[in-house]
């Protein structure tokens, strides 16, 4: 079904499309997500996915040249190689898409994000202020 069969129906649609195959669950998590929330569902999933990805690269961007961009550049290398070890995973196990990690891993760019930001506006405003007390 295009619009997908609901949220933890395989299991239960197995049977209407494959007789044989009761009680059987999905090859992996990209099949389970595009036959449970359809088309729709799985291309929202693999936008919010990419959107994860560009987020991490604005992130390096925005931290070029500036003296925390070793560290910032760690966390972002660490963050993408968890998402990529667990994203292949994803291929080879099944019903991970409704666990918390998933979006717990993905929120984290969200979150380093929101603190570069903090840390560099604090760092201009240092700046600022030690210019003014010198002027």
């Amino acid at each position: 079904h295009p619009l997908g069969v609901g949220v933890k129906n395989f299991e239960k649609m197995v049977p209407y499309y494959d007789p044989n195959n009761i009680g059987r669950d999905a090859h992996n998590t990209y099949v389970l997500c595009y036959s449970e929330i359809g088309i729709l569902g799985i291309v929202l999933f693999l936008i919010i996915i990419g959107e994860t990805f560009l987020q991490i690269r604005r992130i390096r961007l925005a931290v070029k040249d500036t003296p925390h961009e070793e560290d910032i550049r760690l966390h972002t290398f660490a963050i993408t190689t968890v998402l990529i070890i667990y994203l292949l995973g994803y291929m080879t196990t099944h019903s991970i898409l409704y666990t918390e990690i998933l979006w717990i891993l993905l929120a984290m760019p969200i979150c380093l994000e929101n603190a570069t930001k903090k840390l560099l506006e604090s760092e201009n405003q240092t700046t600022l202020n030690s210019e003014e007390a010198t002027s």
